[in-house]
């Protein structure tokens, strides 16, 4: 995209920096990430004793839905353009990074009996990344002037949206 392309549209610009990020990045990141947590430091699997297997496979089986999930969204962007897609992408993005966020604590919570209280603590950045990415990336597509134009609300594909006007 040319710095001073108002009127663009198609998947281009931010619009697929955020495709790269949620269909590459987000996933190879989640997959460093889960190997360094569980198998970067030797003491943590003893310290679960009987529960490493289901940890392991609860964390794993997390990973995929997730990871699954950006796919879906990704593909959503590139194969249908329709206005319905920018308010899955929106609702996708909140449950993946809040949901995922949740559903991991309660998940070693009842895998291990640690009270979610005492997991969460010093999770400070764990918890605020995924609410800032939805937040950013909420705000980028309700005000996307490329957004608007790929993603159009009505069914006329030679309408152009307006969003700043």
């Amino acid at each position: 995209m040319a710095y001073n392309d108002e009127g663009g549209a198609g998947v281009g610009g931010w619009l697929a920096f955020f495709v790269l990020v949620l269909g590459f990045f987000t996933p190879v990141g989640m997959v460093v990430s889960l190997v360094s947590t569980l198998y970067g430091d030797p003491s943590i699997a003893p310290a679960y004793g009987a529960q490493w297997a289901t940890l392991q496979t609860f964390e794993w089986s997390l990973l995929a839905a997730i990871a699954a999930g950006c796919w879906y969204i990704v593909w959503r962007l590139h194969k249908v353009q329709v206005w319905q897609t920018v308010r899955m992408t929106i609702a996708w993005l909140w449950i993946l990074a809040i949901g995922s966020t949740s559903v991991d604590f309660i998940g070693i919570s009842l895998i291990t009996g640690l009270p979610v209280r005492d997991l969460m603590q010093g999770a400070d950045v764990e918890i605020a990344r995924p609410f800032v990415f939805a937040v950013v990336w909420t705000a980028y597509f309700l005000r996307s002037k490329r957004v608007a134009n790929t993603y159009l609300k009505h069914d006329d594909p030679e309408a152009v949206a307006e969003v700043f006007g």
